[in-house]
């Protein structure tokens, strides 16, 4: 346990310089907070993150899962996204549809070249 209300996420719930609190759950919350505004608020087709965000950002830290746990829940997860998704480019969510279109079918017709050069060798 540990006290103190300076840290890089200021959001983290139960920061107190004056009552204890566990460091790792408040990690655990930090790193959900900058998974959420960082990647998955910013950039499309990174919904599956979603359920393990929201186990990271539990206001109550006893709801938190640690670290090992979560792993397990990304793999679990991970089992039920399209085997095609990594392949797709990380698009912003604030490109215009025109923009997001032309990104696109560069990034389709990159991964196709890309393809053909594997199995022609």
């Amino acid at each position: 346990m540990v006290v103190g209300d300076v840290g890089r996420d200021d959001e983290v719930p139960e920061l107190s310089s004056t009552v204890p609190y566990d460091a790792f759950k408040a990690d655990i919350y930090a790193l959900g907070n900058l998974l959420d505004k960082e990647y998955e608020q910013r950039y499309h087709r990174l919904e599956f993150l979603r359920p393990i965000i929201a186990t990271m950002k539990q206001r109550q830290p006893e709801l938190r899962l640690p670290a090992d746990e979560l792993v397990v829940l990304y793999k679990q997860i991970l089992h039920t996204v399209n085997k095609n998704a990594p392949q797709w480019r990380l698009g912003l969510k604030s490109e215009g549809p025109y923009e997001r279109m032309l990104n696109d079918t560069v990034a389709v017709a990159r991964n196709g070249i890309n393809n053909l050069k594997r199995y022609v060798g």
